[in-house]
């Protein structure tokens, strides 16, 4: 699995972070830190690409997450 930046993930999916971040708290994107104190929180990009084509399309909602 491909980990990216918040940043990444943002320009990726054109969105801000503030989008992915309410992304990984409905659950559309798994997220992980490299270490429970650290601040840096990096995104599956797997996630990402179908969140990207959903935006593209104006379908607001999960891709396929239960």
């Amino acid at each position: 699995m491909q980990w990216i930046t918040m940043d990444e993930a943002a320009s990726l999916a054109r969105v801000t972070k503030r989008t992915i971040r309410s992304w990984i708290d409905k659950g559309a994107v798994r997220a992980s830190k490299a270490s429970p104190a650290a601040r840096r929180v990096f995104v599956a990009r797997a996630d990402v690409d179908p969140m990207q084509q959903a935006e593209a399309s104006g379908s607001s909602g999960q891709h396929g997450k239960t």
